[in-house]
């Protein structure tokens, strides 16, 4: 995934999170470890916000998101 600088990247596993800022290179980014007291693990997913109001998101976020349109 290639993000322009300022974004803002939300990377899920259930309940654990990671957040990453953009800086316009093309990186991989991988989601937070499992944690095994979560009966939500392996709910995986990525929303990435821009300064521009582009957004993206996949896993349940993606699912809700079509909901809407």
């Amino acid at each position: 995934m290639a993000a322009p600088p300022g974004s803002v990247i939300r990377l899920w596993n259930g309940a654990t999170t990671i957040l990453h800022s953009g800086d316009g290179e093309e990186t991989t980014l991988l989601p937070p470890p499992e944690d095994p007291s979560d009966n939500s693990a392996g709910n995986r997913g990525a929303a990435v916000v821009t300064r521009g109001g582009d957004r993206l998101g996949t896993g349940w976020l993606g699912v809700y998101a079509a909901i809407r349109r």
